[in-house]
């Protein structure tokens, strides 16, 4: 009879959350809004059933959910979280604003956008990949179109930022 050992888990890596999205997206044909936390007692995942209209309440949604997470107590102290979501994207003319909000862009990309944010040290990594579909708009390919990583490229979150903060005050239990 072979001796069973208590496995050690797999640190969670920007690179496998982008792996795992890109499978999902692929075998859906999409990817619902995703958030996991990754914390000293275990990793927690789940899908947001719908966004705020507004970045207000988006940021508002993301507070509360860090919020009450941290007050479940089921990831313990929080290392890091990912946000995976569906985006429109529009690519403004040289040297001039864009028009209309992505969404009214006849010329707009869909895209699949991937955020993890480390808590010790605000370590941001974002990746944004293009959705390409056939002619009877089903998922085909993910072509990666911005990494945080390359050269000029700024990112921010403030979306991960407001469930971080959320998470930070459910701990303490301070709301208000």
């Amino acid at each position: 009879m072979k001796q069973e050992r208590e496995q050690t888990p797999v640190p969670l890596t920007f690179e496998a959350v982008v792996s795992m999205a890109v499978e999902t997206a692929l075998r859906e044909g999409g990817h619902q809004p995703t958030i996991i936390a990754d914390g000293s007692k275990q990793s927690v995942g789940f899908e947001l059933t719908e966004l705020g209209a507004t970045h207000e309440a988006r940021a508002g949604q993301m507070f509360m959910a860090g919020y009450l997470l941290a007050h479940s107590g089921r990831v313990g102290k929080l290392k890091q979280t990912f946000l995976i979501s569906e985006m429109w994207m529009s690519e403004a003319e040289p040297d001039k604003q864009p028009f209309v909000p992505p969404s009214k862009d006849p010329n707009r990309k869909e895209m699949l956008s991937i955020s993890g944010l480390k808590v010790q040290g605000d370590e941001l990594q974002i990746v944004a990949l293009e959705m390409v579909r056939d002619s009877k708009g089903e998922l085909v390919e993910l072509k990666e179109f911005m990494r945080s990583e390359a050269k000029g490229v700024e990112a921010e979150s403030p979306i991960l930022a407001a469930f971080v903060e959320g998470f930070r005050v459910g701990r303490s239990g301070n709301l208000g």
